[in-house]
């Protein structure tokens, strides 16, 4: 938690060091603090997919399908060629 934190003062508002936070938050099942960092990469830059795909993962392991699907079509959008999109 401390690295996150220093992380995110060091790095504000970087797209690679809150994806590496959202991964994290995902692996050890807190999916609340996933979405929410999700929605922050998205918000630090809305024209790069994987933070769509964070955003979809996140929305499908809270079980909000819809969004998920959503988020997951704005990637493609943006991305269509992208690895993760086609899992």
């Amino acid at each position: 938690a401390a690295l996150i934190a220093r992380n995110r003062a060091t790095y504000p508002g970087n797209v690679y060091v809150l994806l590496a936070e959202h991964l994290h938050r995902m692996r050890i099942g807190d999916h609340p603090g996933a979405l929410s960092t999700a929605q922050d990469m998205v918000k630090a830059d809305s024209t790069y997919a994987e933070a769509w795909v964070a955003l979809g993962g996140a929305y499908t392991a809270i079980g909000r399908h819809r969004e998920a699907i959503a988020a997951y079509q704005r990637a493609y959008d943006l991305a269509p060629t992208l690895v993760g999109m086609h899992y």
